[in-house]
């Protein structure tokens, strides 16, 4: 009787491990990337927002950089600095749709030319 209890016990163990790498680990990991992209599009976000300000002011002028050479140092100084990678051409797109919904806000007229600077 003994031997059956264990052997029942090792594979209800067994089938608990199966289920938790099947699901519960792919559903966590996928939690987290989705968690990252957020936080990534957030970053974007309050980049594109700090280089207008800083425009604005005059501030970007007194440094020599342009709005676009400030969203995308700082965007990749924050995204480094909370250990989250982000492809290149995804930032960029980041930024140019935070750049068009500013703009859309704003009321300004969005041209191609200059969200691509």
């Amino acid at each position: 009787m003994q031997i059956a209890i264990t052997t029942i016990i090792e594979a209800v163990i067994a089938l608990i491990i199966a289920l938790v790498t099947t699901f519960l680990v792919p559903w966590l990991q996928e939690k987290k990337k989705s968690e990252k992209l957020a936080k990534a599009i957030s970053i974007a976000e309050q980049v594109v927002h700090a280089a207008w300000e800083l425009d604005i002011t005059g501030e970007l002028v007194q440094m020599g950089i342009t709005k676009v050479e400030y969203a995308w140092g700082e965007a990749k100084k924050i995204l480094a600095s909370k250990n989250i990678t982000v492809d290149d051409d995804e930032l960029k797109a980041y930024i140019k749709g935070e750049v068009a919904k500013l703009r859309i806000k704003r009321g300004d007229e969005i041209t191609i030319a200059e969200t691509e600077q």
